[in-house]
């Protein structure tokens, strides 16, 4: 009998042999969703329980609070810490997350609770897991809810043997933890850098930061990025992105790097600061590097190293509005710019 007929793991843990078994998760499971207040109404809302919504499920905190009046005369329902919470609705849909506070739920989440002893960490992991096939089977084109039902009917493999479920949740908590804290670290890493940016360059028609390095006494200049930006052609170093090259291939967004490719790449990568024109996204790159899309920018200014040419840039970027053009407005507006000499970092 074949591994993906005796439903076994390729990799598991030491000590465990037997099969895995798959079942219905409404077959081990109880579950049931909540419902909304009725808005308007004052005395339902502004209270003590936490009002979980489908975008809070990993959260420890919520934007809403419900009263007791206003949890008993809806069809909003309380979930415990380590209930496993489920988004029906909306962009969310799909996404799971064990409770981590005592809470009311909308009708948008469903709430599951394990009957037969079996870890709700290890059915966390497999419903994520299962997220995209979930997702592509039920919601044509990412379009319309989830519901309870389906999510009953899912066909769960869990192991036998509750031990193993217990050894392969507890690694995903810990994992899923040490995420979390990676991410709230870097939240407050964030927040600190907005707001020294926001200190370290002159505002409301000031001439001068409120912050300021040591020994940096001279005013600010008061002129366009467009008078002191170069645009680089991009044309000669346009690439289509594959697995595998020597140099980078850049596009715009999020996630820089489209792929890899051999083509003479743009060598002064020191100098410069990469901006998506469509997107408003600011890259710095590290290494020679080539182009998806002549939709980035390659910007240098004269007398700047690249490092402060990319802070500059996102201090002043544009809010994005939609996918468009942006460079053009982008170097019209007067912004403050230090004078030569402080035009590193």
């Amino acid at each position: 009998m074949s591994k993906e007929e005796k439903r076994v793991p390729e990799v598991r843990f030491e000590g465990f042999h037997d099969d895995w078994k798959q079942r219905k998760l409404g077959a081990i499971t109880d579950s049931f969703s909540g419902g909304t207040p009725t808005a308007g109404k004052a005395e339902y809302y502004g209270g003590e329980i936490p009002f979980i919504r489908s975008g809070e499920t990993s959260s420890d905190s919520t934007e809403l609070f419900i009263t007791d009046a206003g949890l008993n005369n809806s069809s909003a329902k309380m979930v415990g810490i380590g209930d496993i919470l489920y988004a029906l609705y909306g962009a969310t849909s799909g996404e799971t997350s064990i409770s981590r506070i005592n809470g009311a739920i909308n009708q948008a989440i469903l709430a599951i609770r394990p009957t037969k002893g079996d870890d709700p960490y290890m059915i966390v992991q497999w419903l994520k897991k299962q997220k995209e096939t979930i997702i592509s089977t039920y919601l044509q084109g990412g379009q319309g809810n989830l519901s309870g039902s389906i999510v009953k009917d899912l066909l769960i493999t869990l192991p036998k043997n509750k031990d193993e479920q217990a050894k392969v949740g507890s690694f995903f908590k810990q994992l899923d933890q040490t995420i979390t804290l990676h991410q709230e670290k870097l939240s407050k890493l964030q927040s600190l850098k907005k707001a020294t940016l926001q200190s370290l360059f002159p505002k409301n028609e000031k001439l001068m930061p409120e912050v300021r390095f040591n020994n940096f006494k001279e005013k600010w200049l008061h002129r366009k990025l467009g008078e002191i930006l170069k645009s680089h052609t991009s044309k000669p170093y346009l690439a289509d992105p594959t697995e595998k090259g020597a140099y980078q291939v850049i596009q715009q967004g999020d996630e820089p790097v489209a792929g890899y490719a051999d083509n003479k790449p743009f060598e002064d990568y020191n100098g410069v600061t990469l901006f998506g024109d469509h997107t408003v996204s600011l890259y710095k790159p590290v290494a020679p590097f080539l182009l998806a899309t002549d939709g980035v920018k390659i910007l240098s200014a004269e007398g700047f190293c690249g490092e402060f040419l990319y802070t500059l840039l996102e201090r002043y970027k544009p809010i994005s509005q939609g996918y468009k053009r942006h460079f053009k407005s982008f170097k019209k507006p007067r912004y403050f710019i230090p004078q030569k000499q402080k035009r590193t970092v």
